[in-house]
Parts: C-alpha cells; structure tokens; sequence
C-alpha cells in the first residue's frame, strides 16, 4: 500500500531513525503515490475488475513516481516516470 521498494522497505527504521536525531533531513519515498492510486496501479482503475485477472498497464521498466520525489522542500513538481 506504500508503494516502496524492497530497499526502501528495509531501510525505513534507520531512516526514521536518523531523522529522529537530527542527522537527515524527512525522506520521501518517490514511488509511494497515494493509497488508492499504488492499489490502482495493481489491480486496475476500475473497482467492479479488481478480482479478474487483467494486463497491467506499462512494460514494467518505467513507472510513476510521486509529485515531490527528490526535493527537500515543499515545492510541487510535475508527475514524471523514471526509467
């Protein structure tokens, strides 16, 4: 449901950790794009499919990252695909 990667999921608790003693700065996950939108991204956009197995959108090699990926402060950034 948060979209993370297997490292990213492994490295939660030292992040958390660093941030907790003022060594880093609050680290967003970049492909974590909501709840209803990572679930959306798995079983499809339409509910009443979820359970019928169906092709998932893209080729696997490139995918939505969230609109605040990579910067340190609030600015908005435009929704982009890494590849």
């Amino acid at each position: 449901m948060s979209n993370t990667t297997t490292i990213e999921n492994w490295e939660k608790d030292k992040v958390s950790t660093m941030v907790r003693k003022g060594k880093i700065k609050e680290v967003t996950f970049p492909y974590d794009i909501g709840f209803l939108r990572n679930i959306q991204a798995i079983l499809g956009e339409n509910l009443i499919f979820w359970c019928l197995p169906q092709q998932i959108k893209g080729n696997g090699l490139s995918f939505p990252i969230s609109s605040n990926a990579g910067t340190t402060d609030d600015s908005e950034l435009e929704m982009d695909y890494l590849v």
